[in-house]
């Protein structure tokens, strides 16, 4: 049974199709000698299905593609690509200064001449939400419009953002807190009480900096540090937000422990 088996392999491989030129049809974002080195498939070899499914996974891995098939037909292997539209354009609509926007364009990881797909779009939409909540800004609602041109070879992007709600921190409270004045507690926060007329400028509007909250409470241990509670511990924040009026509480139990204070000080010269 074992040489009846090798030897049909023998005869089948002896009569395998030989490849005589391979050709790679519709391709623009790179050149055909590249594409053909990442195939690695050359003329003179026998035709190898499994060489050939490899090689369009290897030109699919290169990110413009959004379909790849083979033919071969009397010697000749050619290979058919659908490359991803371009990007065009991309437009920020409802939010932000031209200096804000070129900042957001530099950071969403989509930009003008990129290949465009679905996924890149929906991280983008996702990393603009954050970054609209990092600026205090909740529940924002982004639409996206794509338009193709060029019968399918480019789009034009527009993102259309219905900016959310700033929720404002009404009310901090520091439980076990009473050696040091709440502003010099705060004073390293970035989320803090609001203060009086707060929207004047040099004073706190009591913006909630989501980002950022989990880092204030080493920041207000900081302040201990730094006022000579060396011993000091803040718990993590609690953050209570009523969203019918945007309005939170936000809530740190505190063991402040000994204040250190220097004694003496004394030189000592070699």
């Amino acid at each position: 049974m074992r040489l009846l088996l090798l030897i049909f392999c023998m005869f089948s491989l002896s009569f395998a199709e030989v490849i005589q030129s391979v050709k790679v049809n519709n391709i623009t974002y790179m050149s055909e000698s590249l594409a053909k080195d990442i195939i690695n498939i050359k003329s003179g070899e026998k035709l190898d299905y499994g060489k050939v499914d490899a090689a369009i996974l290897a030109l699919y891995k290169q990110g413009y593609f959004n379909d790849i098939y083979a033919t071969f037909d009397n010697g000749i292997l050619q290979f058919f690509v659908k490359e991803k539209p371009a990007i065009a354009s991309i437009e920020l609509k409802g939010y932000g200064t031209q200096s804000e926007k070129e900042t957001i364009y530099g950071q969403i990881g989509i930009k003008k001449g990129d290949t465009y797909d679905d996924i890149k779009l929906d991280k983008a939409l996702e990393t603009l939400k954050q970054m609209l909540e990092y600026k205090g800004y909740y529940g924002s609602v982004i639409e996206p419009s794509v338009v193709e041109l060029s019968e399918g070879r480019a789009v034009a992007i527009t993102l259309n953002v219905n900016r959310g709600d700033t929720i404002i921190i009404e009310k901090s409270y520091y439980e076990g807190a009473t050696k040091l004045p709440k502003r010099k507690l705060e004073s390293l926060s970035a989320n803090k009480q609001r203060d009086f007329m707060g929207w004047l400028p040099g004073l706190n509007a009591g913006k909630l900096m989501l980002g950022e909250i989990e880092l204030d409470s080493l920041r207000i241990q900081d302040s201990y540090m730094r006022n000579g509670f060396l011993d000091a511990q803040v718990s993590n924040p609690l953050l209570s937000v009523n969203m019918t009026n945007h309005k939170a509480q936000l809530y740190y139990n505190v063991s402040e422990g000994e204040q250190y204070k220097v004694s003496g000080i004394s030189f000592v010269i070699d």
